[in-house]
This record gives structure tokens, sequence and C-alpha cells, in this order.
């Protein structure tokens, strides 16, 4: 699953059509949590999955539904739990907003715009961080230093431009007086983008599985003179 491309044709179609909304549903297990089925159940949330439905919860533009299987008593104490972390859900598997209409009926399909499910394709432990980013990006206010910082173990790796959505090389972070403070990457054709850091980057190393990024980096270096590590 691309799940930015999804989120942002979400947002496109909200933009050309003026929709009050967009709709996300959620599963739990596997999405939220591990699932636990051979074991005492452990409500611990997978990296960045606390904080993106804590900001999803506070957007006015966006609601949140559950999408489960779960026993209603079971859901209870889900929704006591989220409750405590700061995470409201708008729905329980039906989105009350949508009525049916004479191009779809969701009596028994429920209406969603993006849909956050392990057997879907959702992968938990890069896709959080993923959203998490998209809805983040580094502020041009930041301190340079501590940009740097930052970038400093992800210099001449490969990384996804959260402005393309495309794998690049990321060379450096500069401040120009006046200006602003630019990541600097190579892009697959091998030229040189000046971005802002108002938009963020996706690191590669470290995140996704070892052996499919030294395939990244084994294919790139065959085919480009500016090589990653």
């Amino acid at each position: 699953m691309n799940i930015l491309k999804v989120i942002n044709s979400a947002f496109e179609r909200q933009r050309e059509r003026g929709w009050h909304y967009i709709y996300i549903f959620i599963d739990i297990h596997g999405t939220i949590f591990p699932s636990s089925y051979d074991k005492p159940e452990e409500y611990e949330f997978y990296p960045y999955a606390k904080e993106t439905l804590q900001y999803l919860t506070k957007r006015e533009d966006i609601k949140i539904g559950l999408y489960t299987c779960s026993y209603p008593h079971e859901i209870a104490k889900y929704l006591a739990f989220f409750d405590r972390n700061d995470i409201k859900f708008d729905f329980i598997n039906k989105n009350t907003d949508e009525q049916n209409t004479s191009y779809g009926y969701f009596n028994d399909k429920t209406y969603f715009n993006v849909l956050l499910e392990d057997k879907a394709g959702f992968e938990p432990e890069k896709d959080w961080r993923i959203i998490y980013d998209y809805f983040h990006p580094m502020s041009s206010t930041a301190n340079i230093e501590e940009l740097k910082r930052e970038a400093e173990p992800y210099i001449n790796t490969l990384v996804i431009s959260m402005f393309g959505y495309n794998i690049c090389k990321l060379v450096d972070v500069i401040e120009v007086p006046d200006d602003d403070i630019f990541w600097i990457l190579i892009d697959d054709q091998e030229r040189k983008h000046h971005q802002s850091c108002l938009i963020s980057y996706y690191p590669l190393k470290g995140i996704i599985k070892d052996e499919n990024y030294d395939e990244l980096v084994r294919v790139w270096n065959l085919n480009h003179k500016e090589q990653v590590i």
C-alpha cells in the first residue's frame, strides 16, 4: 500500500468536491496494536500510532472510525483506553454521516475515504511514521544546528521526498540568509533540488528492512554517478 498516495488522493477529492470531512476508518489488531490472539492482550501502540491518532482526533476536517470485528464489550474497553490517551473515535464500524444515495448503498458496507487495515496492505511498523511525518512537516523556524543533527545519520542515504514522494539522495541541509532552510536532495534523474524544510523527507535507512534498503542502494549505485550508502 502506498499510504501517501491514498491520503493525498482523498485530500485532492475533498478540495475538488468541497467535502467537509475526510473519513478514515482504522482497524485495531495488527494496525493500532500488535495482534495478541495467542496471549493476554496488551494495549501497546505501534510506534507513532498514538501520536498520529491524537493528531487526527484534533483535526476539524477529519473524522475517524474504528473498523473492527471485536465484540461490543471489547470495544467498550478499547474506547475507554483510547479516551485515556486523548484519542476520540467518531464512529464504530458505521459512518452515520453518510446516507444511501442513487450511487451508493451503505447499509452493509460503510463509507470511508481511507482505510488503515493490515489485511488491506497497511504496514504499521513503517506506515504510522509516514503518516505522522506527512502531517508534521518541519518548520522553517527550526534551528539549523538541530536540523543538521537530525539529518546527520541520513546524509548520503536514500530518503523519500515528501514533496514529490520519490526516492532521492539526501546531501545536506543549508541555511540561506533572509530566505529559508533547505534540504539538498538529488533525485533519480541526478538533478539537485533545494527543498524547503517546511516539507519533510522520510528516511529509509534503518526504517525499512535492511535487506530491502540494501537492494535499493545496490540498484541506485548501479545506475547513478551520485553514490549512496
